[in-house]
């Protein structure tokens, strides 16, 4: 957050996380799914907190929204305790072509709504310098 660069970094992992996902779905290898689930899962939940940093320091007007931001966030991200068991089921053992396909698709999902939160970020950080002549804070991206 010190230097302003969020969504590179969340861009990254996710892009991580995809091959990892991409090696679990494609092959059968136990060092391969091994070698995957490191990937996926060390890049996947480093992006749950960079978000939340993220959160905190774009919704900064006041301690309510804030509040009320981080809250949302996190009760959006845990949703996906909700579903994500039906996604496993014996069945697929032991590729679990499902979860690890939806996991992907989720991952790439996650990559394009990032870049459309930081192009929106940089159209509302435009009209804010031309709109105000004072220093103002600016969102980070």
């Amino acid at each position: 957050m010190r230097f302003g660069m969020v969504m590179p970094h969340i861009t990254i992992q996710k892009v991580i996380s995809i091959v990892g996902l991409a090696i679990s779905v494609a092959t059968t290898n136990v060092d391969a799914h091994y070698f995957a689930f490191i990937l996926f899962v060390g890049s996947t939940y480093g992006v749950s907190n960079i978000s939340l940093a993220w959160t905190a320091s774009v919704i900064g007007h006041t301690d309510e929204k804030r509040s009320v931001g981080l809250a949302l966030v996190n009760s959006i991200g845990n949703i996906a305790f909700v579903y994500t068991p039906y996604l496993w089921p014996e069945s697929d053992k032991p590729q679990f072509v499902m979860a690890m396909s939806s996991s992907l698709a989720f991952s790439a999902a996650v990559i394009v709504v990032v870049w459309i939160v930081r192009w929106n970020l940089q159209r509302e950080n435009k009209r804010i310098k031309a709109s105000e002549t004072e220093a103002v804070n600016l969102s980070i991206y």
